[in-house]
């Protein structure tokens, strides 16, 4: 989805402090988290979907601001749980085994030269 009204939505979130992005008119991941954060605040389900009860909260005098209260990165549904499990002495050895080329955020990556 783009265009003027998610241009519109984008600039509202960012008067708001949900949306630090540059306004692009096109509704991607930052204007769906945005929108998730801002829906949390009103205690709405975050769907990410700016349908039309978000849309009229939004543009409402009384929208809520962004606090950290309503960051998605404090809300456990957005939390990576990483179970906590013994490696036998074979797993371990196997893990030392395998080399690390890079890492990032859970991403790995290998590089040819």
């Amino acid at each position: 989805m783009k265009g003027d009204v998610v241009g519109r939505i984008q600039k509202r979130l960012y008067e708001l402090g949900y949306y630090e992005q540059d306004i692009t008119e096109y509704y991607g991941p930052f204007t769906r988290d945005a929108i998730k954060a801002f829906q949390k605040a009103l205690g709405m389900l975050p769907t990410g979907i700016a349908d039309e009860a978000t849309q009229k909260a939004l543009f409402a005098e009384d929208a809520p601001i962004y606090s950290e209260d309503n960051s998605l990165m404090n809300d456990e549904d957005y939390q990576i749980d990483e179970p906590e499990q013994e490696q036998t002495e074979e797993e371990k050895k196997q893990e030392e085994e395998i080399p690390v080329i890079a890492e990032s955020v859970g991403i790995a990556s290998l590089s040819m030269n």
